[in-house]
Parts: structure tokens; sequence; C-alpha cells
């Protein structure tokens, strides 16, 4: 993908889990401006443990190991620390990343464009 010029803002919701390689996704980051802002929201490590341990006592049962043996997780929940490492070696110089207990989206970005 290419850009006529870099861009101000990458904004995503609920897209980054579903990336498994996120050193390959980081390195898109050259698109952003250095005085540019990512704004991201996805699950990150621990989201939907139960649901995770829910699915895998199902897919061991013997009703469903031959549907399902073949599963393979498609989504990748990292930690704050590894996506902190991930912007730094993207060219970050100024980053916040978290986890929330719970979703909670804003009602608009409008505060974040602002800062």
């Amino acid at each position: 993908m290419s850009l006529p010029e870099p861009v101000d803002v990458i904004f995503s919701t609920a897209t980054f889990h579903w990336i498994l390689d996120h050193d390959e996704l980081f390195a898109w980051l050259v698109l952003l401006r250095p005085s540019g802002r990512l704004l991201a929201q996805c699950g990150g490590a621990g989201a939907l443990q139960g649901v995770i341990r829910a699915a895998e006592a199902v897919a061991s049962e013997p009703r469903w190991q031959d549907h399902l043996a073949a599963f393979a997780p498609n989504w990748y929940f990292a930690t704050p620390a590894e996506t902190g490492q991930r912007l730094m070696r993207s060219g970050s110089s100024r980053h916040d990343a978290g986890c929330s207990p719970s979703c909670s989206p804003r009602r608009s970005p409008s505060p974040f464009w602002r800062q």
C-alpha cells in the first residue's frame, strides 16, 4: 500500500487482534506523519479468556473433536508491553498502550484529536 503523502491520523477499531503478524502490521505505520496520531482499540492480552476456555472445552469433547481438530486460532491478543515495544520499533516517540477491563467505546473521538 502506498499513499501520495503520509497521513495525520490512523484510526482502527476492533481490528488489530484479527491480524496475526503484528510486526508486519506496525511496519505500516510509516504511512503516518512523524507528528501524526494512531488511535487503535482492539482486544488485548486476557481478552475473551473465559470464552476461549469454554470453546476449548467444547472442542475437546469427543462429539466435536473431529470437527474442530484442525481449527487454529485466528486472533492475537498482544500485551500492552508488546504493543509498546512495537510502537517504539516503528518510530513512535510517545505512546500509551494499555488494557481496559471492558469495552467502553468513546462517544466521540474529538477529545483525542485535540490532544
